[in-house]
């Protein structure tokens, strides 16, 4: 196995990470319970940012894994 074989391969890896963690931070989310008072309110408030949070940051990873995916894919079909 090559080195771009194997960097491909490890990009993938990685990919399919980041969407697993954007799975699992939706799940979360949908699974919070309506809540009644201000402070459980406040505290599932600060929940929800940190979970959308997590969803944004694994989608940035997910579009920096893709260029470098793209980029792989050009150096390795270009003649060396």
């Amino acid at each position: 196995m090559d080195d771009l074989t194997l960097i491909r391969k490890e990009i993938m890896f990685d990919i399919a990470g980041y969407w697993q963690r954007i799975r699992v931070a939706r799940l979360r989310f949908a699974s919070l319970p309506t809540v009644n008072s201000w402070k459980e309110r406040r505290k599932a408030r600060a929940i929800k940012q940190e979970l959308v949070a997590e969803i944004a940051h694994a989608q940035r990873l997910v579009g920096y894994a893709t260029d470098a995916f793209a980029e792989i894919q050009k150096e390795g079909s270009t003649p060396q």
